[in-house]
């Protein structure tokens, strides 16, 4: 935890190579989860805002991925 001014505090994790070898493996196990459950939902034709809906969660997974695989970034926030 890191504090910022006055008793403003966030909750962080400290992106040490442990910690991100295991988000990484983490963030990868859930994309090919993530994938299948598309796969599995999309069917034929979807229309655009059932492939939005559907598609959302794997594009946040990957955002996250890239920030934990990006070694300029020291902490990632927990919400």
């Amino acid at each position: 935890m890191i504090e910022i001014e006055e008793k403003e505090e966030l909750l962080l994790i400290k992106l040490d190579p442990e910690n991100s070898q295991l988000l990484k493996y983490f963030l990868r196990d859930a994309i090919i989860l993530e994938s299948e459950k598309i796969i599995e939902n999309l069917g034929e034709t979807p229309s655009k805002e059932d492939y939005q809906k559907l598609t959302y969660p794997l594009k946040k997974l990957h955002e996250l991925r890239r920030c934990v695989e990006n070694e300029t970034y020291q902490y990632l926030q927990r919400a």
